[in-house]
C-alpha cells in the first residue's frame, strides 16, 4: 500500500495533476525546509525573539522570506491590502538569527525529491499491480476531486488501540 501510495504522489507530481492553488494557500508546502536535514524552518531559526510556533516561506514578490504566524493563520508583518506571492518551489539563501546563511528551500520541493525513486513500474514490481491500473487510479483521484485520503484505519478499527497516539 505504501509503495503505491508514494509511486501515486510521485506520479500526480510528474503529470502535474495536483491543485498549485490549494498547494500554496492550504497546505505547508510552501514553508521552507533546511536543505540539509528537511526540518522546517521556523521564526525562531531567523529572529532572536521569534516564535517556534511560527514558519518561514519565500515572498517571490519581496525576494525574501516572511514569517507565518500559526496563531492567526496569516502572515506577520504583513498588511492587509500587500500582495503575497508564497513561492512554492525553489531554493534560497536565508539569513539565520546567528548570522548565518543557509540554503533553504521549500517543502514542496523536499517531497518532490523524496518521492523521486517511487516510480510507479517500482510500484508494481513490489505489488504486482499493472502500472497502468496504478496510474490510471492516480489519475482519477487527482482529478476527481475535492478528494482526500484519510487518515487512520478505516471501519469500525478506527477506535482500537493502534488508531490514534493516545495512551492511558
Amino acid at each position: 500500500d505504501c509503495i503505491i501510495a508514494l509511486s501515486w504522489i510521485n506520479y500526480i507530481i510528474k503529470e502535474k495533476l495536483y491543485d498549485e492553488d490549494f498547494l500554496i494557500n492550504w497546505s505547508n508546502a510552501i514553508f521552507l525546509v533546511h536543505g540539509d536535514d528537511n526540518l522546517l524552518v521556523r521564526e525562531s531559526d531567523v529572529r532572536k525573539d521569534g516564535d517556534r510556533n511560527n514558519f518561514v516561506l519565500w515572498d517571490k514578490n519581496k525576494n525574501k522570506p516572511i514569517i507565518w504566524n500559526s496563531d492567526v493563520n496569516w502572515y506577520a508583518d504583513v498588511d492587509d491590502d500587500e500582495e503575497i506571492a508564497p513561492a512554492l518551489k525553489g531554493t534560497y539563501e536565508v539569513e539565520f538569527s546567528d548570522g548565518k546563511k543557509v540554503k533553504c528551500r521549500t517543502a514542496f520541493d523536499a517531497i518532490v525529491e523524496r518521492v523521486e525513486e517511487f516510480t510507479t513500474d517500482r510500484a508494481s514490481k513490489v505489488s504486482g499491480v499493472p502500472v497502468r491500473k496504478i496510474e490510471g487510479a492516480a489519475r482519477l483521484y487527482a482529478t476527481n476531486g475535492p478528494a482526500f485520503i484519510g487518515w487512520g484505519l478505516g471501519g469500525g478499527d478506527q477506535h482500537g488501540l493502534n488508531a490514534s497516539n493516545f495512551r492511558s
